[in-house]
């Protein structure tokens, strides 16, 4: 009797929903650390500072989790790598961070896989408010991904592209969100699939797109 009392408590136990958190983090921890330990439903908040990482930020798996900084946050790469990775991640949301490869980092060149923030097979990813600049391969790219918002965000002189998002095919996204964005002397400002959006556009039914400053505009150069 006392076993199967024991095992209904666990199972009772198991069965409750996570409490929320909040969790802070300054620039002396680990983000990694920090990151490893978010559970679903979660807010991070990342004290002012600077935070310099060497590898990749690694996030898997999670959902209903927010993560914005708190007053200036500047996330400081050391080397062209991606610096942020989203894999299988749900209801994700990144707000009021600047994220940046250091100037002179140790590389042949700025790197073709040193994207700011990656997201693969995810969904409902919202990023809020960020800078995202510098030898960053993109600043905000996305594979799979169903459904996106970017507003607020500054986002330049990335190599490749400010916004890129694709679908593999017989793929289509949900709902793709741009707004009041200012994206400025990237490569490329917008790559949608394989095309190129260089102006707020209502082309696709998907799309949604409204205030975003877009420079340069190769007018010619707009197809779908």
């Amino acid at each position: 009797m006392k076993r199967i009392m024991f095992v209904a408590v666990c199972l009772a136990a198991f069965a409750l929903p996570l409490v929320a958190r909040t969790i802070e983090a300054g620039p002396e921890d680990d983000l990694q650390a920090v990151l490893d330990s978010v559970q679903d439903g979660d807010t991070l908040l990342l004290a002012d500072g600077i935070y310099e990482i060497s590898d990749t930020l690694q996030f898997t798996e999670r959902k209903k989790v927010t993560i914005r900084g708190v007053g200036f946050v500047d996330i400081i790469s050391l080397y062209y790598i991606k610096m942020l990775r989203m894999h299988s991640c749900s209801q994700i949301t990144i707000e009021n961070i600047h994220m940046v490869h250091k100037r002179g980092a140790t590389s042949e060149s700025c790197g073709e896989d040193a994207d700011l923030i990656y997201a693969e097979n995810c969904d409902r990813i919202r990023v809020l408010n960020c800078e995202l600049n510098g030898c960053g391969t993109i600043g905000v790219n996305c594979y799979n991904t169903g459904s996106i918002e970017i507003s607020g965000c500054y986002i330049h002189t990335n190599t490749t592209a400010g916004i890129r998002i694709y679908m593999s095919r017989g793929k289509k996204a949900d709902k793709i969100i741009l707004k009041n964005n200012r994206i400025l002397n990237n490569y490329e400002p917008i790559i949608y699939n394989f095309n190129k959006i260089y102006e707020d556009t209502d082309e696709a039914k998907e799309l949604e797109m409204s205030g975003n400053v877009i420079y340069p505009q190769p007018a010619s150069e707009f197809e779908w």
